[in-house]
């Protein structure tokens, strides 16, 4: 009874809240953060070595996934069903199980052969193949979403209603739409000179051209920029003492780790600088041979 009294009384344990595995993790986070973030500064062991497990880790991740959503459910499993099918109590098959899987089981095991240099040519089938399937596939697909929907959209009348009345921003868009495409199309007929009302047609072009590149270089910009708001703001957050509930207490982890990465960061510049005496050129040893000067 008094240790349950001892133990009602005692204050909650302040280091550890929550899961541990979710405080390391936190740590680690920000500390390859910080690591990353060195390159800034220049190229430096500590950037290389937060790359290149970013880098692994992220491979294996991705041979993870794709071993446990394509390679084991469409490939393992249905040939190992195919080969139970002998058995006593064979399990049963799936629509999709056949032998014709072996295909493409042969086409993945030739990509590997790119390591054996003597039967790498087969790996070209395989690469042939993926690449005349994926032309074969996304040319049909791209000139239908962004040829054909482009020219039935300039055949449609510029004059747009909705509801049955007259909407005026509905007609401007589609009105500067056309202008756009007939203008920049002009800029692009090379085998008439640009003089006079052509002139003035591809230099309009030209603009509808700048706005389209700025805007696609604009909108690039800010999706690298909230990529770092983000970063900066986990940083923050990661600096300090206290965390809503549900999540793992940072406990000061950038306040901490920072000092130590610009630390190690300085040592190892240190450490990889040429050792040596500073001086003219060694003097030559005694019962060396020097050539006669000349003269």
């Amino acid at each position: 009874m008094s240790l349950s009294l001892l133990a009602q009384a005692a204050p909650p344990p302040t280091w550890w809240e929550g899961n541990a595995a979710s405080v390391l993790g936190l740590w680690i986070a920000v500390g390859f953060t910080l690591a990353l973030y060195t390159f800034l500064y220049h190229d430096n062991p500590l950037f290389k070595f937060a790359e290149h497990v970013y880098v692994g880790v992220t491979n294996g991740y991705l041979l993870w996934q794709a071993w446990y959503s394509s390679v084991k459910p469409d490939l393992v499993q249905p040939f190992s069903r195919l080969v139970r099918q002998a058995s006593s109590a064979p399990p049963p098959l799936e629509p999709s199980d056949s032998w014709w899987l072996l295909v493409p089981a042969l086409l993945s095991l030739f990509m590997l052969l790119r390591f054996y240099p003597k039967a790498s040519w087969l790996s070209r089938w395989s690469f042939a193949f993926i690449v005349g399937t994926t032309a074969g596939t996304l040319i049909p697909l791209t000139i239908q979403a962004q040829l054909f929907e482009q020219i039935s959209k300039m055949l449609e009348s510029p004059v747009v209603r909705e509801a049955g009345a007259f909407s005026f921003t509905g007609t401007l868009n589609a009105l500067l739409t056309l202008l756009g495409v007939v203008t920049v199309l002009t800029y692009f007929v090379f085998s008439v000179e640009h003089k006079g009302a052509v002139r003035v047609t591809a230099r309009t072009g030209v603009v509808f051209l700048m706005i389209a590149f700025g805007a696609h270089f604009g909108y690039t910009v800010m999706g690298r920029e909230s990529l770092l708001i983000r970063r900066i703001q986990f940083l923050i957050d990661g600096a300090k003492g206290s965390a809503p509930e549900g999540q793992p207490n940072p406990h000061y982890a950038t306040l901490v780790l920072l000092p130590l990465v610009v630390g190690l960061v300085f040592a190892l510049e240190f450490l990889s600088r040429p050792r040596g005496g500073k001086g003219g050129p060694e003097a030559p040893q005694e019962g060396s041979q020097t050539p006669a000067p000349r003269g």
